[in-house]
């Protein structure tokens, strides 16, 4: 299964479980030295974690009963042809399609501004994070500016999109998430840590992201 392909609405649980490990991938793939650079719901799968493995049978039975102890709802991440590590250059090429557009930094939509770090897969990550909080794809949340953007040839502005998915978060998440979630996902999109790269950075983001994530899989 995919975030594009969505069941009935996951527990409170299972939607921390899944926005928990993509947090935990993202660390990872950070302290690595590498940089995803294509974090969007459509690279997102889904899996059935229980004792005996993980698998892609049993979602849907999962979310049609009371979760077994042990059982839950984990993402992987996908969509790994623009990966590199830090140390590479990044392409700054003009890049006009509208939806992927919308998952980047404001620094990284359209013909990009700055080279790729850290900072830009942890704010596409904050983007899913609302996605999976609402459970709702960016495509509904912006259907709007989506069908504009392809009508004029025109990229919605960028920081006009920020504000507009802060606000989506500001004004949803907390209802459906907690503060806690809510201020994770807002860190993530206003990018509220120290440097772009290094050890201070990761510091903030498991403290402000992972471990608030991590409280709220066996809430």
């Amino acid at each position: 299964w995919s975030l594009y392909q969505p069941l009935k609405k996951p527990s409170l649980n299972d939607r921390f479980s899944m926005a928990h490990s993509l947090a935990l991938t993202l660390s990872n793939i950070h302290a690595s030295s590498w940089l995803h650079k294509n974090i969007w719901s459509r690279g997102v799968l889904l899996f059935l974690e229980t004792s005996s493995g993980v698998s892609t049978s049993g979602l849907y039975e999962h979310r049609l009963s009371i979760p077994r102890a042990g059982s839950k709802i984990v993402s992987y991440l996908g969509d790994w042809a623009y990966a590199r590590s830090v140390q590479q250059g990044t392409d700054m090429r003009f890049d006009f399609e509208v939806e992927p557009n919308l998952y980047r930094h404001p620094n990284r939509q359209g013909r990009p501004t700055q080279q790729f770090s850290c900072l830009h897969d942890i704010y596409a990550l904050g983007v899913v994070l609302l996605e999976i909080g609402l459970w709702a794809t960016l495509s509904r949340l912006m259907d709007a500016k989506i069908r504009e953007a392809e009508s004029s040839g025109r990229l919605p502005r960028p920081k006009k999109v920020a504000e507009d998915l802060m606000g989506l978060a500001a004004q949803g998440l907390l209802k459906e998430m907690g503060a806690g979630y809510t201020r994770a996902v807002l860190a993530c999109l206003k990018g509220d840590f120290r440097g772009p790269e290094g050890p201070a950075l990761a510091v903030d983001f498991q403290e402000k992201i992972v471990d608030v994530l991590s409280r709220g899989v066996e809430l």
